[in-house]
């Protein structure tokens, strides 16, 4: 973590049809839920503080998977990394 705030790793398998915007609004939305979230929990890494390293495996099987950091902006307006960006895609083949 070369950050100044604490960040965290989630693995989640978009659900069909559901996009990052939706994981985004489903976070920043203080409303109740109205069903499932829109993705899956695949893997998580805990929270790193700055300065940091941690290293896993994990043995994912091949597929289109979402890497988020839902961690709050502690410096600014508290709403999760991934709303800053702090999203990408993974794809693991064979």
């Amino acid at each position: 973590n070369k950050g100044q705030q604490w960040h965290e790793m989630a693995i989640v398998k978009l659900s069909d049809g559901a996009t990052v915007d939706d994981v985004l609004a489903m976070l920043q939305s203080e409303a109740e839920p109205a069903g499932p979230p829109p993705f899956e929990d695949v893997a998580f890494w805990s929270p790193n503080s700055p300065g940091e390293t941690g290293y896993v495996t994990w043995d994912l099987p091949a597929g289109e998977y979402t890497v988020l950091c839902f961690l709050p902006d502690l410096a600014g307006d508290m709403s999760a990394h991934a709303a800053h960006g702090m999203v990408a895609t993974l794809i693991v083949t064979e």
